[in-house]
């Protein structure tokens, strides 16, 4: 039986937004647009091997389950959740729904380009 993935939870500084720590991280980088979830809206995602999810709440609150983790996450603005895969997650907009991006990272492992 595989274990899930840990994630970090943490808060954005300021200051820390793209801060990069080598030249050739924004080429791994694959930032998504804002994604907004009203309350009760679910979006499903996964997470592959080799890759890393920071997940930054922007406003309001998202409440985040990881498949065969037994806790669950939830998040307000100014809240980050990264985790590193594989992992599938279940990202649900809550009281007053959720604003929030999510930004991949390769972490390993080929990357084949066409």
């Amino acid at each position: 039986m595989n274990t899930p993935s840990r994630p970090s939870l943490g808060k954005r500084s300021a200051g820390s937004a793209n801060q990069t720590s080598s030249p050739f991280q924004a080429h791994r980088a694959k930032p998504r647009p804002k994604i907004t979830l009203s309350s009760g809206a679910l979006l499903a995602h996964r997470v592959n091997d080799h890759e890393t999810l920071t997940l930054t709440v922007s406003a309001g609150h998202a409440w985040i389950t990881n498949e065969g983790d037994p806790e669950d996450y939830i998040l307000a603005a100014g809240e980050i959740f990264e985790i590193a895969g594989p992992a599938r997650l279940l990202v649900e907009g809550i009281h007053d729904g959720a604003e929030f991006d999510m930004e991949f990272r390769h972490t390993g492992g080929m990357i084949l380009a066409s």
